[in-house]
């Protein structure tokens, strides 16, 4: 009896998955992800749901807040989240808060001559009433100042809502798991697209778990080759591969949010081989319009986020400009930052972003990209547009996807494209995602 005992712990520790053993595990990492190591509930909620006479925006947060957990039983996801509710209400969200204006707090006075004090109460009551991060309150400038009201707070989604709010819009039109499976997997997607006219990148190789590959025999044809998750999302678990040497020895380096953060060895490129599937990829090189406005090696992304009309057809919900760039005053800082700029639907070019929401060295990043991009176009936008209206046409189940493009001296290739993309930044250049639903 104690033989089998240990070799049950041990089994499930190693995350084999055998049955019986494998489902405990698993449903113990999702408690703990949800739940233990959670501070804030997983939508806008609180005490409001209750009043009579709630606003249709309040009507569709609730909603969206259902959604935020569908397969588990109904009374269980209450009773947990009126623990984690209570967490936040009583404890997390001031611990947030005060956190949050003391980091966030003197630039927006030096902005607005809002006291620290008085942010603090406005932040706190929205925080503690809502449940929404306290972050981003200055983020969608919420808080009332002397020239602004602060925007509707039920106009935004918010982080914490993010994955309810996807389920919600995609149930209207009858999302089914196929393909959410084909997107998620980066290799059948490449190959499916491809076929039907979408330029993609192309795949070198797809290694299964501990299956060795040659890179030197790759170096001939391209000069840094990229290694990725079959099945990963949010730019986890990439790295980038070139030779030194004159190709006798290999250079790996980490990347975090598709920057290249550090070198690294090739064991521990092998070990991640070892955890999942891995795609192999040539490095795109930047085209020469775009290479110039990151002082780094990563690659300049575009990102259009397609949605599907209710009458069937297909348009850019939002599009965007994502340029890496290195703090040179701090290059350790972590995440690295992105200037990200609007582009504007019709003609590629780039857009003003709000100023009043940058701190002083972002600013300069993105007014140095500013004023390059103003002479310019994104290469290639039309092709590039016409494509992810194209990709999309092929889920008509899904309401909304962000596909991400590069751009080099060939033309435009398509990276990948994602059903739970972020909404910060889509709302902060275009206004509340639930601006436009009809309020009593």
């Amino acid at each position: 009896m104690r033989r089998i005992l240990k070799n049950w712990i041990t089994k499930i520790k190693s995350g084999k998955p055998n049955s019986h053993i494998f489902f405990p595990r698993k449903a113990w990492g999702i408690f703990c992800r949800h739940f233990l190591y959670r501070s804030i509930p997983h939508g806008v909620v609180g005490i409001q749901y209750l009043f009579p006479g709630r606003s249709h925006k309040l009507k569709t947060h609730f909603r969206i807040w259902l959604q935020s957990l569908p397969k588990l039983p109904l009374p269980f996801f209450l009773l947990l989240e009126f623990f984690l509710w209570l967490r936040w209400v009583m404890f997390s969200g001031w611990r947030n808060t005060l956190r949050c204006v003391q980091k966030m707090g003197p630039e927006f006075k030096k902005q607005y001559g809002v006291g620290l004090f008085l942010q603090f109460r406005q932040i706190l009551f929205l925080s503690l009433f809502y449940c929404i991060p306290p972050c981003e309150i200055y983020t969608f400038r919420l808080i009332k100042s002397k020239n602004s009201q602060g925007a509707c707070i039920l106009d935004y989604i918010f982080t914490n809502e993010l994955p309810g709010f996807h389920r919600w819009r995609s149930s209207m039109y009858g999302q089914n798991r196929e393909s959410i499976t084909l997107l998620q997997d980066k290799y059948r997607l490449t190959s499916y697209l491809e076929k039907r006219g979408v330029p993609m990148v192309p795949i070198v190789k797809v290694l299964h778990p501990k299956e060795f590959f040659d890179f030197f025999s790759c170096f001939q044809e391209f000069s840094r080759l990229l290694c990725k998750p079959r099945n990963g999302s949010a730019g986890k678990g990439i790295f980038v591969v070139t030779s030194k040497d004159e190709g006798k020895q290999l250079e790996v380096f980490k990347t975090i949010s598709g920057v290249i953060t550090s070198q690294t060895t090739y064991s521990c490129l092998k070990k991640a081989f070892c955890m999942n599937d891995y795609l192999v990829q040539p490095f795109v090189i930047n085209h020469p319009v775009l290479a110039d406005l990151c002082n780094t090696l990563d690659a300049v992304t575009i990102r259009i986020i397609t949605e599907l009309k209710p009458h069937g057809s297909y348009s850019c919900f939002c599009a965007m400009l994502e340029v890496p760039v290195v703090d040179v005053e701090n290059p350790e800082f972590k995440p690295p930052l992105h200037v990200i700029l609007p582009i504007d639907f019709n003609t590629g070019k780039i857009k003003p972003f709000p100023g009043y929401i940058l701190n002083m060295s972002a600013k300069l990043h993105y007014d140095r990209v500013c004023a390059e991009m103003n002479k310019h176009s994104i290469p290639f936008w039309i092709k590039m547009r016409e494509s992810a209206i194209n990709a999309h046409g092929l889920f008509s189940d899904i309401y909304a996807i962000a596909w991400d493009f590069v751009v080099n001296s060939d033309g435009h290739f398509l990276l990948e494209g994602n059903i739970g993309w972020g909404c910060k930044m889509p709302q902060i250049i275009t206004g509340g995602l639930l601006k436009n639903t009809q309020c009593k």
